[in-house]
């Protein structure tokens, strides 16, 4: 049984989201031959944007309902000293990647990202080594590290130089 088709403001029929085909109206005949004609692809949808401020509220959203699961069952409360523990690990990952940015010249210098948290500078490089440790602990789990000796190393055999700076 086939869906109903699709139409679009002007009264055209659009294809169908999840497969790109025209789908007939139910009741109408069609020919084998336009059957069998491949009809042009949907195009493709355009990424969403998700702002970090909506992200946010989103979390925040989500915690409040974990928050009623933990009340609800007390033994659901590790899982927030765990969230606690991921969520500093992924902020001082942030704050070692945004660093480094600084340090190649990007948008903001060490010296506004401190005073966007209102810390220290001597604070800050403490926080960016401990983020950098576990930067270099996730890449090595993933296999980021092998996988970038590996590339070097059949440049340098292959008696090509590097063409790109390396995104640590």
């Amino acid at each position: 049984m086939s869906t109903p088709a699709r139409y679009d403001a002007s009264g055209q029929v659009r294809p169908d989201f999840r497969t790109g085909q025209v789908q007939p109206d139910p009741g109408t005949t069609t020919s084998a031959a336009a059957d069998s004609s491949p009809t042009p692809a949907a195009p493709a949808r355009e990424k969403r944007v998700t702002e970090p401020a909506e992200l946010a509220a989103n979390l925040a959203r989500f915690f409040n309902r974990l928050e009623d699961h933990m009340a609800d069952d007390p033994a659901n409360l590790v899982l927030a000293d765990e969230l606690t523990a991921y969520l500093r690990d992924c902020k001082l990952r942030a704050i070692a990647r945004a660093a480094r940015a600084a340090d190649e010249g990007g948008d903001y210098t060490l010296g506004d990202i401190t005073r966007i948290l209102g810390i220290t500078k001597q604070s800050v490089h403490e926080l960016m080594r401990k983020g950098q440790t576990l930067l270099a602990v996730q890449r090595a789990r993933l296999g980021v590290v092998d996988l970038r000796e590996r590339r070097r190393r059949r440049l340098d055999e292959a008696g090509i130089g590097e063409r790109r700076a390396a995104n640590h």
